[in-house]
């Protein structure tokens, strides 16, 4: 079963990137024009694409 936070960032037209940073890895999702949010914090509404 897919992740379902990885999913939406595809479904919204983004390309999911994991990032390892000391605390483990987190999943990045990069929009075409460039913004970043952080995977469930964009699954939660807390980062937007636009």
């Amino acid at each position: 079963m897919a992740n379902p936070a990885s999913v939406n960032c595809a479904q919204r037209g983004g390309k999911l990137q994991i990032v390892s940073t000391p605390a483990g890895q987190t999943g990045i999702c990069t929009f075409p024009s460039g913004k970043q949010c952080e995977e469930w914090a964009l699954m939660r509404g807390e980062c937007t694409p636009g």
